[in-house]
């Protein structure tokens, strides 16, 4: 261990910090040295970069950052040049599946992807934002919504996914006896972009309408041998021109990906890093016994690593920004998932009452993405 770190175990608070800051950076073996007014960052080697949580107030033990939009961004002095072992440009894309959210958009995009893509933009790291990811998306073929430029996802490193996500046990509206059955079928889903129909709050759509929906839907689409158990539709309540409406949007599945997508013959980087924003993608049927159905699909693939959340959750976006904050100042996805705070990796929240944790999980555990 850097004999340096005697110096940083007597500061007590970040004030301590700062005024040995100079100190910390002159002392044997460290490359670098900087404080964001939170953290301590030093660098010991190009590709080892120390994290230090402190607080303001020495009697208050600091885990991390708040977890609030007004939170301090951690613009830091240096980072890495992001090239990839073999001189290639690295690749992100960040989709957001609530660009036209008038209630989520705006502190998204303030709080966390604009300054999240400035920082990357600076270490030459080439940033596609697709502001409504269709179900081409995950395709060969999808395109930038906005630039009708060709996105191929397999030469993607990072994947970062900003949607809705739940799991069901999937409901069928039978139409000779106009009930709604359980089918016992269970998956997870997510939530892409594609606006298919808009009403007022109170008129929440029907299981009829639901499946009139996803009937129209599909034959008029290229995927005409989806079924309920591969595709769904989600009713989200979104704000649109200062109005609340109910949007539905179609909810891909495991089974999705396992019996459509199995026809490619693309595969993603086997460093690449997946994060999927949405709710309950790792949910499984016990209670803090995740499920990693939905990530071996695209592990399967090739894909390095899966992240994501067994239950519903609020921080996501503030854990995504951080990772890769964390990474662009030369962690490893393993030690840049360690440095997030208790509260993004294990969040509590409560639901009619009843309190839980929504757990943050990379897949597989042993990941060696660096």
């Amino acid at each position: 261990m850097p004999i340096v770190f005697n110096t940083i175990s007597e500061c007590e608070t970040i004030d301590d910090v700062e005024q040995k800051i100079d100190v910390i950076k002159n002392a044997e073996g460290v490359a670098d040295a900087w404080s964001d007014g939170h953290q301590l960052f030093v660098a010991i080697a190009q590709d080892e970069v120390y994290s230090f949580h402190f607080s303001h107030d020495k009697n208050v033990y600091s885990d991390g950052y708040e977890n609030t939009v007004n939170q301090v961004k951690a613009m830091l002095p240096q980072l890495k040049t992001a090239i990839k072992k073999d001189g290639s440009q690295l690749k992100v894309v960040i989709a957001n599946q609530a660009h036209k959210d008038e209630s989520r958009y705006g502190w998204l995009w303030n709080s966390y992807l604009d300054p999240l893509i400035k920082e990357m933009e600076s270490c030459d790291i080439r940033v596609d934002y697709v502001p409504e990811p269709t179900i081409d998306f995950f395709y060969d073929h999808c395109k930038n919504p906005d630039t009708a430029d060709h996105l191929n996802l397999y030469d993607y490193d990072v994947i970062f996914l900003l949607t809705h996500g739940s799991y069901y046990n999937v409901k069928l509206y039978m139409y000779n006896t106009q009930q709604v059955v359980e089918s016992g079928i269970k998956w997870h889903s997510f939530i892409t972009s594609d606006d298919i129909i808009t009403v007022n709050q109170s008129e929440l759509p029907s299981w009829e309408d639901y499946y009139y929906t996803f009937r129209n839907w599909r034959d008029e689409s290229s995927y005409k041998d989806v079924t309920d158990a591969n595709i769904n539709f989600w009713f989200q309540d979104e704000k649109r021109n200062d109005q609340t409406v109910w949007v539905a949007h179609p909810a891909l599945t495991e089974t999705f990906f396992r019996f459509i997508v199995q026809d490619e013959t693309s595969f993603y980087n086997p460093n690449s890093v997946f994060f999927n924003l949405a709710c309950q993608s790792l949910m499984g049927e016990k209670d803090d016994t995740p499920s990693f159905k939905l990530a071996e699909e695209f592990t399967k693939r090739g894909l390095g690593s899966y992240i994501g959340y067994d239950e519903a959750n609020g921080v996501g976006q503030s854990a995504g920004y951080h990772l890769f904050i964390n990474m662009l100042n030369g962690m490893s996805l393993k030690k840049a998932f360690d440095n997030l705070s208790d509260g993004e990796k294990h969040e509590k929240r409560s639901r009619n009452s009843v309190e839980y944790f929504a757990d943050l999980s990379i897949y597989p555990e042993n990941t060696s993405v660096s």
